[in-house]
This record gives C-alpha cells, structure tokens and sequence, in this order.
C-alpha cells in the first residue's frame, strides 16, 4: 500500500515538474541599439517600428534558456545557442525599433510587421521557407531576395525595388507600388508587382512575373517562363 501511495506522489511530482518545464514563459532582453533583425528559429516575430526599443521573447523556459539575442554590426540576432533544437509549442518575439533598415530570415520562421514600416533604404531577405509580411511599407528603395521556398508580402510604396527570387518562393506585392522594378527570377518561383514606370524582368527556368499598371518591359526569359499584366 505504501509502495503504491509512494508511486503515485512520484508520479505527480514528474508531472509536475514535467509540466513547470514546458510553462510559456515571457522575457523582456535587454540588448544594444539595433536598426535591422536577422532570425534564424522556427518562431513567429512582431515587429512594430516606434520607441523605445524593446525584445520580448515568449517560450517554453527550457527552450527561452537556449535562445540567443545578441547585436552585431548593427543587426539583432536571434538564434539558438545550440544545435538540434526540438520545439513542441510556439516561439513567439516581439521587436520594437526606432529604425528598420534590414529584415532578414533563415529557416521556416515569420515576422509580420505590425505597425507602419518607414525608411530611406530596406533590405529584406527570405532563405529557407519563412514568411515575411508588411503590410504599409514606404522608402526609397528595396532590395529584397528569397532562396527557397519562402514568402514576401509587401504592400505600401517605393521609389526603387529590386527582386531576386532563386527557387519556387514567391512575393506577393501587388499592392507595392514601385515607380522603377527590376525582377529576377531562377527557378519556378513567382513575383506579383505594381509598376508604375519601368519593369525590368530576368526570367531563367519557368518562374512567372505578374505586374499591375502599365510600365515600359524590358523582359529576357529563357525557358518556360512568363511575364503576364495582371487584369
């Protein structure tokens, strides 16, 4: 009977503990000044653009443990700090800068831009499955690119955007109004863009280049490409 009581007690006391250690926990990290993000973990960041600055991390505590924020050159890193990471719930950031001038991501994580994005220069790259989203951006010039699978959605305007897409990702900026655009693709992917002057685009493999408003082409495809005005 004791033998049995003391089985039970020991058995809550590991779900217990196993259950402390899997609690979502949120920590505040205090980092340098930063003007560009570069993630390299499975995790959803949101990002707003406004003062003060502030790094917020949401994970279970053995995983949070395991997670580096450091500030290099300028750019807030976020990785894991060792490798073969497992994760069973979500990773969750969020960023707030005064100024944003990169976006960078390696893997299958996303960042979602939650406030209006403004800046003189953006560089914005995808590599891996990840999914960038910003819904008003407005700048001078973009230069963004996607290696794989991976996904761009950008609304919002710029004077300048150029676009590499190697793989079958895919941007989704229909809603981008760009006075000057120069698309390149290699691969299947595929690139939606609103081009109000010039369209430049560079098609090798069977990408697709959609373009809205009616811009002067200057199009070199070789294979099985196209580029189509959207109607």
């Amino acid at each position: 009977m004791k033998a049995k009581s003391l089985s039970i007690v020991l058995t809550l006391v590991f779900l217990a503990f196993a259950v402390a250690i899997h609690a979502q926990v949120k920590e505040e990290r205090t980092v340098d000044k930063f003007t560009s993000i570069g993630m390299s973990i499975p995790g959803d960041l949101y990002l707003s653009q406004g003062s003060p600055q502030k790094v917020v991390l949401e994970a279970d505590k053995d995983i949070l443990q395991k997670i580096e924020t450091e500030v290099e050159n300028g750019k807030l890193k976020i990785k894991f700090s060792v490798y073969n990471v497992r994760t069973t719930s979500k990773i969750k950031v969020w960023v707030t800068m005064p100024e944003v001038d990169g976006l960078f991501l390696s893997g299958s994580g996303s960042l979602n831009a939650e406030t209006a994005i403004k800046s003189d220069e953006m560089e914005i790259s995808v590599s891996g499955s990840g999914k960038i989203h910003i819904k008003e951006l407005t700048c001078d010039e973009v230069d963004a690119a996607i290696s794989g699978s991976g996904n761009i959605n950008l609304g919002g305007s710029a004077d300048e955007m150029q676009m590499s897409i190697s793989g079958s990702g895919s941007c989704a900026a229909e809603g981008f109004s760009v006075q000057e655009a120069s698309i390149h693709i290699s691969g299947s992917g595929s690139c939606k863009i609103n081009a109000v002057k010039d369209l430049e685009a560079a098609i090798s493999g069977s990408g697709t280049v959609y373009y809205a408003g009616n811009p002067t082409i200057d199009a070199s495809v070789s294979g099985s490409g196209k580029v189509r005005k959207i109607e």
